[in-house]
């Protein structure tokens, strides 16, 4: 997972500008952090999954004021594989962001991961993180 506050890393194929990634400070006010998260999200790598969304910059900030009003930007669009703990654990994390004073969006989701939700029942939930927020 990789965390960026602005642009995503360039592309070679395209040529496109990178910013330089900036740590997030303890103080700092946090307004459009980008997230992306990549792979499988599968049973099998829902132990690995929950420790890198666990020790998450947002969650390590020590001032409420510094996250609220803060926004995430998940650009989804690199998983590859999405089951029901996948589902399960994307959801309960995006549901932790909101706790802490964070507002979550989903951005470029696969066809694929939007039609695993549906299949498990977590199309709603998804749903409601997609686009602006």
């Amino acid at each position: 997972m990789t965390i960026n506050q602005g642009e995503r890393p360039g592309n070679r194929r395209t040529g496109t500008k990178t910013r330089r990634r900036q740590p997030i400070e303890e103080d700092a006010m946090l307004t459009d952090a980008r997230c992306y998260l990549e792979g499988e999200w599968t049973m099998d790598h829902v132990k690995e999954r929950s420790l890198h969304l666990r020790n998450h910059p947002l969650f390590a900030l020590t001032s409420d004021a510094g996250k609220a009003g803060s926004r995430l930007i998940i650009n989804v669009e690199g998983v590859t594989t999405i089951d029901a703990a996948g589902c399960q654990l994307l959801t309960v994390w995006l549901s932790c962001l909101e706790f802490f004073g964070v507002h979550p969006a989903l951005e470029n989701a696969p066809e694929t991961l939007l039609e695993a939700a549906r299949r498990m029942g977590f199309d709603y939930t998804i749903q409601q993180y997609l686009g602006e927020k």
